[in-house]
């Protein structure tokens, strides 16, 4: 007796372990985010950026620590309250072509858990990488797009040649299994109604469209007929990939589904105004009301835009939130200097290419956990403080130690 007494004792045990388990694990399944899924996909987007601004003594350790902070990161419970729970399913991936050990490009792919939901994040400039910054302004030249997928007609237009470059260098990418993106999509079952999402902010933003447009132009490798998956765009702060036909061409291919495309843009940022002439020529005025227009900082506009050689032109049906000048870092109003203003302007501007978002995305609370992870699991040199309505400590994250 007793030991049929102690044999269903442990049997019990067992069971409610099991039930422990279960319902533990449902629970963090169920979690209902406070952000929505725009929001949740524009987090993901900077959250590709991790590598950004360090550096390790192999590009290895490089990778080993960004996938560290990623996960750490993902399966943060505070985290997971704002974002929901996203595994990542390929990557991240770090491409480093010089020998510094920085990353060049880092993408991941993330789904989200009991939904057939994927996105596609890519990592926007990074401030140690020579390569990104070369990128960024090689646009003298440009790519047909015919060229680059020889599916496409003559007239689908044409991108930047640094925007080629980045296109190429991302679907190159393979990681830890070997795959690249178009072989990881050729593995992967779509369910009726999946999602697919694209996203990335600054250079990842202009990389967004022709990522994403790169891998419908070559569906015929990757999707069968039981894949039912819908391509949609969330870039954020890019400049213009390419020409008018170009974009003409891309809003044909992603379809007439209003939530295919949805780019936004501070309307005091200066980064998104670029390449297209029209739009650059205003960058001089943006902070007039407090850094004098300075005929150096317009010498240098008009030098730009001479580069471009109206090749280029914004992308329609893009959105644009303004922008609240905010006087960051030492800047002080009306200076007589010339230099210092050209060094308040863009002082201003940088505040605004970056912080000017999180508040109107909606992802502010997601980038102070960000930096808190950033810190711990990288140099543990404490980043630029991010200032939210609502701000939160890294207490809320005991799990990242």
């Amino acid at each position: 007796f007793w030991l049929f007494l102690m044999q269903s004792q442990v049997f019990l045990l067992c069971l409610l372990l099991l039930l422990g388990v279960s319902v533990s694990a449902s629970v963090q399944d169920s979690i209902t985010p406070s952000y929505n899924e725009t929001s949740q996909v524009w987090a993901l987007s900077f959250l590709s950026g991790l590598a950004n601004g360090h550096t390790a003594n192999s590009t290895s350790v490089l990778l080993q620590e960004t996938v560290t902070a990623t996960n750490q990161m993902l399966n943060n419970t505070y985290v997971q309250s704002l974002i929901g729970t996203w595994d990542v399913v390929w990557g991240p991936a770090i491409y480093s072509r010089r020998s510094e050990h920085i990353a060049d490009y880092c993408v991941f792919i993330a789904k989200q858990r009991n939904e057939p939901t994927w996105t596609l994040s890519i990592a926007g400039t990074n401030p140690l990488s020579l390569l990104d910054w070369m990128d960024d302004i090689r646009v003298r030249l440009t790519i047909p797009w015919h060229r680059i997928v020889r599916s496409a007609p003559r007239s689908s237009g044409s991108i930047a040649r640094g925007t080629h470059n980045g296109l190429m260098g991302v679907m190159d990418m393979t990681d830890e299994s070997g795959k690249t993106i178009i072989e990881f999509l050729r593995d992967t079952s779509f369910p009726g109604n999946s999602t697919f999402y694209v996203t990335g902010h600054s250079l990842g933003g202009a990389l967004t469209s022709v990522v994403g447009l790169y891998i419908i132009d070559n569906e015929a490798s990757w999707k069968t007929s039981d894949d039912s998956v819908a391509i949609k765009f969330r870039p954020t702060a890019g400049p213009t990939p390419g020409d008018s036909a170009w974009n003409d061409y891309f809003f044909t291919k992603i379809g007439s589904d209003p939530s295919a495309f949805l780019s936004e843009i501070n309307t005091i940022d200066i980064v998104p105004q670029a390449w297209d002439a029209t739009t650059l020529a205003q960058v001089p005025y943006f902070y007039t009301s407090c850094i004098p227009f300075n005929d150096l900082l317009n010498d240098t506009v008009h030098v730009t835009i001479e580069w471009a050689n109206g090749q280029y032109q914004q992308m329609p049906k893009q959105s644009y939130f303004d922008g609240e000048f905010t006087m960051t870092g030492s800047i002080e109003c009306n200076s007589p200097s010339e230099l210092l203003n050209v060094d308040f302007f863009l002082q201003e501007a940088g505040y605004q290419h970056m912080n000017g978002y999180y508040e109107p995305l909606g992802i502010c609370n997601f980038i102070q956990a960000f930096n808190c992870v950033a810190d711990e699991v990288y140099t543990g040199k404490p980043l630029p403080a991010v200032t939210c309505h609502q701000n939160i400590t890294c207490d809320v994250l005991p799990d990242i130690k």
